[in-house]
């Protein structure tokens, strides 16, 4: 598995609906965490891996996600801005603003449906990886700012 590095088009394709979380979707979501992982990241979507299914895993403090068709049902909160940066775009990083809290539903591997609200880093995580579904970048959100920051999210 490698990572699709912009500005490859897969990048900016919309991903699929996945019908039904099965055997093939599980697999690819749990390589997918491993490789985020090994990337050194919190969060990744199938487009990143050049799988255009709506898939995405990520992983902040005590939750790890692995979930099909996530979408935002309600956002909240106070706008926040935070530098990000994207496994996808490396050495770029942007400061983007997002809600501060979030209520998203999606499938979890087991086909259960997830409702959950989220908010802080999880929020931004999501909110990023489900950009990525509609392909949409970080790059969309500003300016780049190209430096290694330790604040970061890379997802």
């Amino acid at each position: 598995m490698e990572i699709v590095i912009h500005p490859n088009p897969v990048l900016r394709a919309s991903a699929l609906p996945v019908r039904r979380v099965g055997k093939n979707e599980r697999r690819l979501l749990r390589q997918m965490l491993k490789h985020m992982r090994h990337w050194k990241g919190i969060g990744l979507a199938a487009p990143q891996v050049g799988h255009l299914e709506q898939l995405i895993v990520a992983e902040v403090g005590d939750r790890t996600v692995l979930w099909a068709n996530p979408s935002i049902l309600e956002l909240g909160g106070t706008e926040q801005r935070m530098e990000e940066g994207c496994l996808s775009i490396p050495g770029a990083f942007v400061d983007v603003s997002r809600p501060a809290c979030i209520w998203v539903r999606a499938f979890g591997e087991d086909n259960e449906t997830v409702e959950c609200k989220l908010d802080g880093l999880e929020a931004r995580v999501i909110q990023h990886e489900i950009d990525h579904l509609r392909g949409v970048l970080i790059i969309d959100h500003g300016p780049v700012v190209r430096r290694h920051a330790p604040e970061q999210v890379n997802a």
